[in-house]
């Protein structure tokens, strides 16, 4: 949930005013910058808010 509540963190729709393609995670993707990229999805599968940590990124 910190991760999720920062400031910096995004679920981009577009870039540059021009939709995602899928090389750059479209049709959504999640920015989180303070995360490192390994740690940093590009695709999103689902989304699940919980305050239970279910391990993994």
């Amino acid at each position: 949930m910190r991760s999720a509540l920062q400031s910096q963190t995004i679920l981009a729709l577009d870039f540059e005013n021009r939709p995602l393609t899928p090389e750059w995670g479209a049709p959504l993707r999640l920015r989180i910058p303070t995360k490192l990229g390994y740690k940093s999805a590009k695709n999103l599968q689902s989304i699940e808010v919980t305050n239970k940590y279910p391990g993994g990124y």
